[in-house]
């Protein structure tokens, strides 16, 4: 469904399952799914855009052989297909291979599912307004300091490491 924009959506969940069942169906001894999702900013000193992205894949095992797919329609076709394509891939590495024994590690328990990364800063808890100040006071900042002249439509760039402030500047002169 394309109207599926967090992971902590139930049908997301539910298509998660669909994809590991798939697999398992398809003859693989053991699935995962890893579903991302990937929010953008897309910012100029003009305008910005926020873009929210979903994705899935499925990993699978069998005979020791891992086959990997990965997707960023979330669909429940979809699901099926690439659950199925993982475990596909890994019979077709199965069968030029002598089977292998895989010892999978201690899994730790994640109540809920869920597992994200964690950051000091979370960039996408700033405003927009405020980003783009920032980066119109960087642009002043390389215009005094640097000599680069820069105009309201200049492209800029900025890389950003919470707590050791910024890292990288590139400005179009």
């Amino acid at each position: 469904p394309s109207s599926l924009t967090t992971l902590y959506d139930p049908k997301v969940r539910a298509l998660a399952l669909q994809a590991v069942d798939a697999a398992r169906g398809a003859g693989a001894v053991y699935a995962d799914v890893r579903l991302t999702c990937t929010t953008s900013r897309s910012m100029t000193f003009a305008s910005a855009a926020q873009k929210v992205f979903l994705e899935m894949s499925v990993r699978s095992l069998v005979n020791g052989y891992w086959g990997w797919s990965s997707t960023p329609t979330l669909s429940s076709l979809e699901a099926v297909r690439v659950g199925r394509v993982s475990a596909e891939l890994a019979t077709t590495a199965a069968k030029h291979g002598q089977p292998r024994e895989v010892e999978l590690g201690t899994i730790p328990i994640v109540s809920n599912g869920m597992w994200a990364t964690s950051l000091s800063i979370d960039p996408f808890d700033l405003e927009v307004l405020e980003v783009t100040d920032w980066l119109h006071g960087m642009a002043a900042y390389v215009t005094d300091v640097g000599g680069a002249r820069y105009r309201a439509s200049t492209s800029a760039s900025v890389g950003l490491d919470p707590g050791q402030g910024v890292i990288g500047v590139s400005a179009e002169r």
